[in-house]
């Protein structure tokens, strides 16, 4: 490289002083000898013009020397942000920020400095500070984000990082021993690490440092499977660990410093510019990239929400496979997709091709009760568009058009005040290949818009979801059609089974009453004899027909057995159940039932009831007296007692008082 125009003139001016001097010497030395003088001049000249060489030539030669030093030391620090802006989409990813490695990095070289690390030790700690997780590139993502405690396979998986972090640092000449320390912050110091098991002294003094101080900032910022701890948790845990998992020495180090240690970190994490131990360096040693701007945090945010978005999607996959029980799956659901798309209420709806609607199906948020009876036509509202065009639909207040899509989906409710206003919402078709499935519908305040990326994540969320829930709708039909009397369309024993012990299990709860009706229809073998069984069939339709026009959405009737009927009322006893008797008998009195081509015929009913809790706390008890009731009933109408044997026709069950 050419010298300086100074340099050039400092070289010439010295030439001209030396010549100038050197002459007249000369000749007042060698006056009256010609000869000599000649050859002392020629010597001179050459002496001159050597010097004059090998001073340039050794200006050179340091001005090349401190430009190769600052080229070392810009390729090191280039490498070095390569690296680094790597580490920090890993981090990203690991759902870390930048602000937590410059942390840990102030951290560490503090202590460093305290324990007296050589220069090339410090640096190799701050890098190491930096990139230790680099090697997390090879960790699958589900394990990066895991919100549960790892597997035995997958902390396998996991413990790789060190080393794959270490392979790939080995590759980037750096002038100092970063590998080592990244390969090793994952020892402990009672030698129960990895990846090599390297035990006290074994560890380098670097690794232990970060290991300390990567841990401390660990335990206070939040993880996807923990809440971060206190500040005094975290320092418990840290003297719980010191001689087990880390350095007894640094940890008594850090913790007698802490406050000094966060209060430098808080101080060079919030400054721009390059950091401390770096400022005032000679111009020709500074990095030539020190200053360089940090990755900014909208870089950052959009990693860690590209990745939050496939891990949670990854959690939808596998969550709609657990269950066929599609209210159990929409828990899991629900909680996932808060974390990719913003809303304060969510709707699943399912289509009912008879009415041509959309039923609210499942409802998370506010004014859930309210809005599980909500129905939408086709073609009205956010999620009636969405159905019909089977397209996305985006509405909010920004138009006149969508804000009456949006209230459409909450007409007569907000109308009556009954729910809270969400004027933003978005809701996307459910579609098995070309049928349409139901929509899902998303709510928000006024100042939460919906964009065009919420509603790519939806559409890709509700592809799973209606796998499932076609799969879910197929699971409750079959199990509609084992526990439902193909006959009168009432549930059957089976399921009478299991929603009597819910039934007792509520009104224990909250000590309210609970009855219980058995029902049979009088002389229907004559009837089947004397009409035949299709006949029959249209009698036990009808009497099931009016049954149910008695009882009240949360009663139950169930086909019990032949014409047998069990009825189930929540919350009514004594008198109460005295008087649903009554208005069943009196419906099915007053009802003629075909039999035949122009001939109907009425039928009557005998009944027994038992209440919960007076007379039995068991689904056997409360069954026994009301069947025991319900047969001193029917022989009375016969104008004969009741044969004891045929009371109780439960085995096992005839020391059971009846009234």
């Amino acid at each position: 490289m050419n010298l300086s125009r100074t340099h050039k003139a400092r070289i010439y001016i010295f030439g001209l002083v030396l010549a100038g001097l050197g002459t007249p010497l000369l000749s007042w030395l060698h006056r009256g000898h010609p000869d000599r003088l000649r050859l002392s001049l020629e010597a001179a000249g050459a002496m001159t013009a050597s010097l004059l060489c090998f001073i340039y030539a050794r200006r050179r030669y340091r001005e090349q020397v401190r430009q190769a030093r600052r080229h070392s030391n810009e390729m090191a620090e280039l490498y070095l942000s390569v690296i680094e802006a790597l580490a920090l989409a890993i981090e990203a990813k690991d759902r870390s920020t930048q602000r937590r490695l410059r942390r840990v990095q102030a951290f560490a070289a503090e202590i460093g400095r305290m324990m007296g690390l050589g220069k090339t030790e410090l640096e190799a700690l701050r890098a190491g500070a930096l990139l230790h997780d680099i090697g997390k590139v090879a960790v699958p993502e589900y394990i990066l984000c895991k919100p549960g405690r790892l597997t035995p396979e997958e902390f396998e998986k996991m413990a790789i990082h060190p080393r794959v972090g270490a392979e790939i640092l080995e590759r980037v000449r750096f002038p100092y021993p970063v590998a080592r320390v990244v390969r090793s912050h994952h020892e402990r110091f009672d030698g129960t690490g990895y990846p090599d098991g390297l035990r006290a002294d074994q560890i380098p003094l670097p690794a232990r440092i970060l290991a300390v101080v990567d841990s401390f900032d660990a335990l206070t910022s939040e993880r996807p499977y923990r809440r971060p701890l206190s500040r005094d948790e975290a320092v418990a845990q840290m003297r719980e660990g010191a001689g087990t998992a880390f350095d007894p020495e640094v940890v008594r180090l850090f913790l007698s410093h802490l406050d000094r240690l966060e209060h430098l970190a808080d101080e060079q994490t919030s400054q721009a510019g390059p950091p401390a131990d770096r400022q005032g360096a000679p111009p020709a040693m500074e990095p030539v990239a020190s200053d360089r701007a940090p990755l900014s945090p909208s870089t950052v945010q959009t990693i860690a929400s590209v990745h939050l978005e496939s891990t949670g999607l990854y959690e939808i996959a596998r969550g709609m496979t657990r269950s066929l029980d599609l209210d159990e799956s929409m828990g899991p659901l629900a909680e996932t997709l808060a974390r990719l798309v913003h809303h304060r209420r969510l709707i699943l709806f399912l289509v009912d091709r008879e009415r041509r609607t959309l039923r609210a199906r499942h409802v998370t948020g506010p004014d859930a009760a309210a809005l599980s009876r909500l129905e939408v036509r086709f073609g009205e509202g956010t999620s009636g568009r969405a159905a019909q065009q089977r397209q996305p639909v985006i509405a909010g207040p920004a138009s006149d058009e969508s804000a009456e899509i949006v209230r459409h989906d909450f007409d007569l409710l907000l109308a009556s005040g009954t729910v809270e206003p969400t004027p933003n919402a978005l809701a996307v078709p459910l579609l098995d290949g070309e049928q349409i499935m139901g929509a899902l519908a998303l709510y928000d305040a006024e100042d939460r818009p919906y964009a065009l990326t919420d509603a790519r994540t939806l559409t890709v969320v509700a592809r799973h979801l209606a796998e499932a829930v076609r799969n879910a709708v197929l699971y409750e039909r079959t199990q509609k059609s084992a526990m439902t009397d193909p006959l009168t369309r009432l549930p059957n024993a089976r399921f009478l089974f299991g929603s009597f012990d819910r039934e007792m299990a509520r009104a224990e709860k909250l000590g309210a009453p609970l009855g219980i009706i058995e029902l049979d229809v009088n002389h229907f073998k004559l009837i089947n004899d004397r009409f035949g069984h299709p006949a029959g069939d249209r009698v036990l339709r009808g009497v099931a027909r009016a049954i149910r026009s008695q009882l009240r959405p949360n009663d139950t009737c169930v086909r019990y057995a032949g014409d047998e009927f069990i009825i189930t009322v929540p919350g009514v006893g004594g008198t109460g159940i005295e008087a649903v008797q009554a208005r069943i008998e009196v419906a099915i009195g007053r009802h003629k039932f075909a039999v035949a081509r122009g001939q109907s015929i009425r039928v009557t009913v005998s009944m027994g009831a038992a209440c919960y809790p007076e007379d039995g706390r068991t689904y056997e008890s409360l069954i026994s007296v009301a069947d025991a009731r319900m047969y001193t009933e029917k022989f009375s109408r016969r104008g004969a007692g009741a044969d004891p044997g045929l009371l109780l026709r439960f085995p096992g069950r005839t020391d059971i008082s009846v009234n």
